[in-house]
């Protein structure tokens, strides 16, 4: 913590960081339309590919500068596993259209819809989280508002399962509904995830 202090930091991890959140933003944007049927599945799909190519970039430039800089920010660790869990987001999310296009889904159904709303949300906020940076005193409160988001995720989450289970119709239409259903909530999970990473960051820093 010391060194940090009376040695020039390279500020370039803030701003890849930066990059990064705009790519989980984006992603969010993406869910965000999906959820209100204004991107169809197949759209989405495209859209989250190259987004996540984006990110890889990000993540890739940002994991190779922390190699060759001796005096960063914060803990090396933190850095790589809040890259590598940012990505997660993005990794997650893609594979929600993904298996929709498979599964031949075109549109979202209401309880996966609102799962997508709120993860639409949940990438918003984790992108605030991490802008807030290097101000950690503001990262807490923004990575509370993730978690709460991530909780509201959780209820909707076992209330889809309730319904799917409730009156199950053929069993095809139960296991594609069922793997798109959990998919959404490991995307949430992940959103979570970094709050608990900016969290722990803070708190060492702040």
């Amino acid at each position: 913590m010391f060194i940090r202090k009376i040695i020039p930091q390279d500020k370039a991890f803030f701003e890849l960081f930066r990059k990064l959140a705009g790519s989980v933003r984006e992603a969010g944007v993406v869910f965000s339309r999906c959820a209100d049927g204004d991107t169809s599945i197949a759209a989405a799909a495209e859209a989250l590919t190259r987004i996540e190519h984006q990110a890889d970039a990000v993540t890739h430039e940002l994991l190779a500068r922390l190699q060759t800089t001796f005096v960063t920010p914060f803990d090396r660790e933190d850095i790589h596993m809040l890259a590598d869990r940012l990505d997660e987001i993005i990794d997650t999310a893609e594979e929600v259209v993904r298996l929709a296009a498979v599964y031949k889904i075109e549109r979202l159904s209401r309880q996966t819809g609102e799962m997508a709303r709120l993860l639409g949300q949940a990438c918003g906020q984790v992108a605030g989280a991490v802008e807030a940076l290097p101000a950690m005193t503001s990262v807490l409160e923004a990575a509370k508002a993730v978690r709460t988001t991530e909780n509201e995720g959780d209820a909707v989450y076992y209330a889809a399962l309730g319904e799917l289970f409730e009156e199950p119709g053929e069993t095809f239409e139960v296991i594609r509904w069922k793997d798109i259903i959990n998919q959404l909530e490991y995307a949430l999970d992940a959103c979570e995830d970094v709050a608990g990473t900016l969290t722990g960051i803070a708190l060492k820093h702040g």
